[in-house]
């Protein structure tokens, strides 16, 4: 009985222990569509391209890392770009803002 409760409790301490990899996902708000790289520190750039207007992508998990997001704006020059960290257990949504010039943010939530 007492290595069964042992068992138990390492067992949740471990479980508690585990984190989910970072993920991403692009909100176009702008009139065109949008096409977004992340270059990371290190290891492959990740696109999310065809990005309509007024659309959310689903979200999609990424290595843990430092990256930088270019976007290419259908029908505009000057594209955007911003820099973010990639932690785990945490949900990035990359904001191509509607407006005047064009313009990106990072929205961070819990997961």
């Amino acid at each position: 009985m007492r290595k069964l409760l042992v068992l138990l409790a390492v067992s949740m301490l471990v479980s508690g222990c585990s984190s989910d990899p970072p993920s991403v996902r692009v909100r176009n708000e702008r009139t065109g569509k949008a096409n977004v790289q992340l270059q990371p520190r290190s290891g492959s750039t990740i696109n999310i391209n065809e990005v309509l207007p007024g659309t959310t992508t689903s979200y999609q998990d990424i290595p843990e890392n430092s990256y930088r997001v270019q976007a290419s704006l259908s029908g505009e020059t000057g594209p955007p770009d911003l820099n973010f960290t990639a932690e785990n257990d945490k949900a990035y949504t990359i904001v191509v803002i509607a407006g005047g010039s064009p313009m990106m943010r990072i929205d961070v939530a819990d997961k």
